[in-house]
């Protein structure tokens, strides 16, 4: 494998993988943005996520080292200009991009809480914590196995909390204490009313909150929480739509619905947590939290700039193709000479299987001096067959044949019938061929197996339009990327030892070693030491 294919690889690996990114996002506006200078601490941040083979990798290689650099200038460049052509103000864009600061967040958290230890991401929340974020009774979440909506349930809408009265309905009843009233307590349902008048207006969550309005303030956040989550789905079905992954329309099973419920509710509890516990946190950690996020933010851009604007652009048809190589006859002169000198022997009346056998690329027809009977139509490469079914039998084609696997010189023994794979009768030729095959290896790449020439040239040529593509880019969209960073090579793992007496001794007589002496053994006390006879 190039050390191109490798690094892309590689970097691949952190794009998308760093931190266990893969789908759920949460929101947090104000954070991410633009990245156009990575500064030699944050590319060290980067690599410290590989894995150790990669980290020694990159260690031994300042070559690998640049090469990453420079694809993370491309990559981040790519997501300037999707910013410019404005992706990220597409609605489900831009609040796909809002909730990946949460994700983020809530992950280097949970790496802090565990210092590190192998937990599944995000399992020291509890499933009574998970019940307690969407307003449900920890109790009845245990037993409510499936975890789905019921049928005729919006998983947009918030659940109604039994313990409050319907908008508009008087407040219920309090029960009444054996103790005399206070004036503040009878003037408890009129600011519940007020509460709930105002209930989903943000300004007043907090402040309900601290007056001490628990209920009101908790179905306040419960309806703006589901309220976020209805808006993150709808977000994740048109991304995924735009994507390819889901045809839009298709709904999630509710074991999808459910996997996205849970997990929505648990980085959203890390990620308020930390949040909340900022100053203890520290600079290096907010600071890891919004370069990731940028980082997290630009694949986005990036993937979904590529897939609309880039992959068109590096369409190579079979014109460029024929192009290029009539351009460049030196590439098939040397096998083209060599099918015109068969050609010209078969022709000349030397016997065409035994030509085949001697000089046929084709494995499939070598050994039976290149036949292919029973060929219905329809079934061989369009030029093959036009030249074929232009013979009469016992013919051989005048010229050389040319398709994607080389030179082919061909001729026809029999026209006839044939059954298909419904059984009726089709169509069909013998034919006989020699196939003087044009596959190339690609000199700059010598581990590299060889490939047909149009599928070399193609590849060849998408790599240009790519090349200039990038340059294009790069030059409007300028990306500081340092190639001074450090990479500490990892210890290498050692070798478990066996607990002392547990080594094998050595086998005697395989005339290696000499057998070590055995060790006399010691008298007990009060035993004589016997005399050796």
């Amino acid at each position: 494998m190039s050390s191109k294919a490798k690094i892309l690889i590689l970097f691949a690996v952190i794009i998308a993988g760093g931190f266990g990114l893969v789908l759920w996002k949460g929101k947090a506006g104000g954070h991410g943005g633009a990245l156009t200078k990575v500064t030699k601490e944050e590319m060290e941040m980067l690599v410290k996520d590989l894995n150790p083979m990669q980290q020694q990798m990159l260690a031994q290689s300042p070559d690998q080292k640049k090469e990453l650099a420079k694809n993370l200038q491309e990559f981040l460049a790519i997501a300037s200009q999707a910013r410019k052509d404005g992706y990220a103000d597409k609605p489900e864009v831009k609040e796909e991009l809002e909730y990946m600061h949460k994700a983020i967040l809530a992950l280097s958290y949970d790496k802090v809480k565990n210092k590190d230890k192998p937990m599944p991401p995000l399992s020291m929340i509890t499933e009574a914590q998970v019940a307690e974020f969407w307003g449900e009774d920890p109790a009845k979440a245990a037993e409510k196995k499936d975890g789905a909506p019921k049928p005729g349930e919006n998983p947009g809408q918030p659940q109604q909390l039994p313990e409050q009265p319907p908008k508009g309905a008087p407040p219920a009843e309090q029960p009444k204490e054996d103790k005399k009233e206070t004036d503040a307590s009878k003037a408890k349902p009129a600011k519940l009313v007020i509460a709930s008048q105002a209930e989903n207006e943000g300004f007043f969550a907090s402040l309900m909150e601290k007056i001490g309005l628990g209920s009101a303030s908790a179905e306040a956040k419960v309806r703006r929480r589901e309220a976020e989550f209805k808006k993150f789905l709808d977000a994740q079905k048109k991304l995924e739509a735009e994507k390819g992954q889901r045809p839009e329309g298709q709904e999630m099973s509710p074991e999808q619905l459910k996997q996205m419920r849970d997990s929505f509710a648990r980085f959203s509890i890390y990620a308020e947590e930390a949040e909340s516990k900022m100053g203890e946190l520290g600079e290096e950690f907010a600071k890891k939290v919004e370069f990731q996020t940028k980082i997290q933010q630009s694949q986005l851009l990036a993937q979904l700039y590529a897939r609309e604007k880039l992959v068109p652009q590096l369409e190579v048809t079979e014109k460029d193709i024929a192009k290029y190589l009539a351009d460049h006859p030196e590439l098939v002169k040397e096998k083209k000479d060599k099918a015109e000198e068969v050609l010209k022997r078969a022709k000349a009346g030397d016997d065409f299987e035994a030509l085949a056998k001697e000089f046929s690329e084709d494995p499939g027809s070598k050994d039976r001096g290149g036949l292919y009977p029973n060929v219905p139509l329809g079934q061989m490469a369009p030029e093959f067959e036009k030249a074929a079914l232009a013979l009469k039998p016992g013919e051989i084609a005048p010229e050389l044949v040319k398709t994607k696997f080389g030179y082919h010189i061909i001729k026809l023994e029999k026209k006839g019938k044939t059954k298909g794979p419904d059984g009726k009768e089709v169509d069909s030729y013998d034919a006989r061929h020699i196939l003087i095959s044009t596959t190339y290896k690609d000199p700059a790449n010598p581990m590299q197996q060889e490939m047909p020439l149009d599928s070399y040239v193609e590849g060849l040529l998408k790599k240009e339009k790519q090349d200039k593509i990038l340059a294009d880019i790069l030059k409007n969209n300028p990306i500081e990327v340092a190639t001074d960073f450090t990479v500490e090579a990892p210890p290498m793992p050692q070798q478990p030892q066996l607990p002392p007496g547990a080594q094998l001794p050595p086998q005697a007589g395989d005339g290696d070693q000499p057998e070590a002496p055995k060790e006399e053994a010691k008298p007990q006390k009060g035993e004589a030491k016997k005399d050796k006879k």
